[in-house]
């Protein structure tokens, strides 16, 4: 009879705790300058700063005005709003997405165990997860995907578990934590199919097979959809997102490989080299699940095959499910760390299953247990190599908007100032509109970024823009906004509204259609004299 973890390593308990609370650690040591903000943390944020002030769960809209949030859904605003109430609103992210992190190591140790009834696979797991930078960053920034994980992790969790013991206390906690899911991301859907699969694959009898997958959909997607006629009673729109046919592209799929190699082996390492060693281990996956799955025919699903079945749809589902949403939905999705973070998860756990998989298999030969330790042990400090060296980094500057940089913009001290009587027209309204509160209307877009379709109201907006900035309207250009590719370059905007430099510094410019010494707007008539001039 195998012992369990507590008969064999007294302290393995403690173990399963120490990891969890090291990545909580690392979370909160890595952000000394606050949580990483990103143009998405920006609109969660602004939705929890909103609804805190009796404006609803709104958003800024790209001319500056309050829309209700369309984007995404809204609980994760929801969460930080409530946590605000007794901390600051990016403290309040900074702890919940740390605590999230150790929740959800926690998460991948239980699951490993259920799956191995070992100690040791499940602790290598949780160690690849702490010194997994993919991991780390995306728990570091105000995002939702730590609290998606958390939340389509425990779908998974209560439906294998009803599937197990079918009480259906199990049901009913799988279908609220799906619900809860797609409340935080739509592509949660990915969580709900997947479990509804799981449910109809394996559940044992057909009257009970119905009704449970009946009431599992019925649960899990009220309350989304109360959400969205919601939205739809207030701008006659679910979303934000319409049908269009933009089919993924070469350069998509390309960009997902390049991620998912990525978390083997670090970018500089040639192409040719991450591709092959993608292929070796995908091979050996491949073998080691047709290994590890060759049993009798009329043996009964262990917890084990209902895990790794559930894994291995749940990728099929939300890698379809993200096939599916870029060519109909929403082009502008990036297949990065951030998007397939919840499949590398999933991956990740399948991977120790499939170690520990060979590691049995080759019990009676030394010489290959050393290999595959070897290999384990360079993948365990490849990864505290380049998160040591990430955290360094993040602990010195901060990230995204959050960074010393940033924070420290004299573009955005420009911005502070200018009264609100004068517009703004800029590539970073978001940036301006948290870190001064002052709002700004994004440039117009030459290319709607979600459907890549020209936009033929380009002409007329910009000659809307042109008038306004004779009216003494201010154009900001931030030279680091470079990933909004939809917007007109620099030179192009002074070409077409025939603007001249009033401020420059590193970060950009500050334009008006004011040129030599001429006055035009009450902008103008602020003092510059401690700021750099073009």
């Amino acid at each position: 009879m195998r012992k369990s973890c507590s008969d064999r390593l007294p302290r393995t308990r403690w173990s399963f705790v120490i990891l969890p609370a090291l990545g909580v650690a690392l979370a909160l040591f890595s952000t000394p300058w606050g949580i990483g903000l990103s143009p998405d943390s920006i609109v969660y944020l602004t939705a929890a700063r909103h609804w805190l002030n009796g404006q609803g769960i709104s958003q800024l809209s790209n001319a500056g005005q309050l829309l209700p949030l369309l984007h995404f859904p809204p609980l994760f605003s929801v969460l930080l709003a409530i946590c605000a109430t007794r901390l600051d609103l990016l403290e309040s992210a900074r702890w919940m997405n740390a605590l999230l992190l150790g929740m959800n190591i926690l998460f991948i140790e239980g699951m490993i165990y259920r799956m191995t009834r070992e100690c040791r696979p499940a602790l290598l797991g949780a160690l690849l997860a702490v010194t997994s930078l993919t991991f780390l960053a995306i728990h570091t920034m105000a995002w939702s995907e730590p609290l998606f994980i958390f939340l389509g992790s425990s779908t998974l969790l209560f439906v294998v578990m009803y599937l197990e013991s079918s009480q259906p206390v199990f049901l009913i906690a799988s279908a609220l934590m799906a619900s809860l899911t797609m409340l935080t991301r739509y592509t949660g859907g990915a969580f709900t199919l997947t479990s509804f699969a799981c449910l109809v694959l394996f559940m044992k009898g057909s009257r009970e097979k119905v009704v449970s997958a009946a009431a599992f959909g019925l649960v899990s997607s009220l309350p989304l959809g109360l959400w969205l006629i919601h939205n739809w009673v207030l701008t006659g729109a679910a979303t934000d997102r319409v049908f269009a046919v933009h089919w993924i592209r070469l350069a998509d799929l390309q960009t997902a490989a390049s991620t998912i190699s990525d978390w083997i082996l670090p970018s500089p390492t040639p192409i040719l080299i991450r591709t092959i060693v993608l292929l070796l281990l995908a091979a050996s996956l491949v073998i080691g699940l047709i290994r590890g799955q060759q049993r009798p025919r009329r043996r009964a699903m262990t917890s084990s095959d209902l895990w790794l079945f559930a894994l291995l749809i749940f990728i099929f589902v939300y890698g379809l499910g993200l096939v599916i949403s870029i060519s109909f939905f929403d082009a502008s999705t990036s297949l990065d760390d951030r998007m397939l973070s919840p499949i590398f998860i999933a991956v990740l756990i399948l991977g120790v299953y499939i170690a520990w998989r060979w590691f049995r298999v080759v019990q009676g030969s030394r010489a290959k247990q050393t290999v595959l330790v070897g290999v384990i042990a360079l993948f365990v400090l490849s990864g505290l190599i380049r998160t040591a060296f990430w955290v360094a980094i993040a602990r010195s500057d901060g990230q995204g908007f959050a960074s010393r940089v940033w924070r420290q913009s004299p573009l955005v001290q420009v911005a502070a100032t200018i009264p609100e009587s004068d517009k703004v027209f800029t590539n970073g309204p978001d940036v301006i509109y948290f870190l001064t509160g002052r709002r700004a209307a994004l440039i117009p877009a030459k290319v709607d970024s979600m459907t890549r379709q020209p936009n033929v109201a380009y002409p007329a907006q910009v000659s809307a823009m042109r008038q306004e900035l004779g009216k003494g309207a201010v154009l900001i250009d931030f030279r680091a906004i470079n990933w909004r590719w939809y917007l007109p370059s620099e030179k192009e905007l002074v070409h077409q509204l025939m603007v001249c430099p009033i401020f420059a510094d590193s970060d950009g410019v500050v334009y008006q259609t004011v040129c030599g010494n001429g006055r035009h707007g009450a902008f103008l008539l602020i003092d510059y004299s401690n700021l750099q001039s073009p």
